[in-house]
């Protein structure tokens, strides 16, 4: 965690080699990955079944503590299938094993179908990125306090 949480400062995780490597393997040559660290941005052209697969990357690698998912759907994306493919990447972990996934939908019509359907299973949605900041960055320092008094 202290990828997330150093000094009392919160930052964005180190993604491994690993995750970047296979990130690579499935998005397009113009996909940004760690610049700045931690920080993926996919292009428009990334299909729902991407947005799936990079998920479960980027919940898998061990530095990453929790995502913070920001999407503005382009208009032709089936957002049925976007939202059972966030779905599937967060339930594809054991329930102990899940990490926290705050999601973003940016902008669109999709916005209340999608956040509607990632409730519906449980998963929490937020509808501002500077929120699901403070959020997460709550959680994180709420999980480091918590862990003072479990190690004793």
């Amino acid at each position: 965690m202290d990828e997330l949480v150093s000094s009392g400062a919160v930052r964005l995780a180190r993604l491994s080699e690993k995750t970047k490597s296979e990130l690579r393997t499935i998005l397009i040559p113009a996909a940004n990955i760690g610049k700045p660290e931690g920080f993926i941005d996919t292009t428009p052209s990334f299909t729902e079944a991407q947005h799936r697969e990079v998920l479960k990357i980027v919940l898998g690698d061990p530095a990453v503590s929790g995502v913070i998912y920001l999407t503005t759907p382009p208009l032709f994306m089936d957002e049925d299938a976007l939202a059972e493919n966030i779905i599937a990447a967060y339930e594809s972990f054991a329930p102990e094993e899940r990490k926290p996934l705050l999601s973003v939908i940016g902008f669109g019509s999709s916005v209340p179908r999608l956040r509607n359907r990632m409730e519906e299973a449980g998963m929490p949605t937020i509808e501002y990125p500077d929120i699901a900041a403070k959020v997460m960055i709550n959680m994180v320092r709420y999980s480091r306090y918590k862990s003072r008094f479990d190690e004793h």
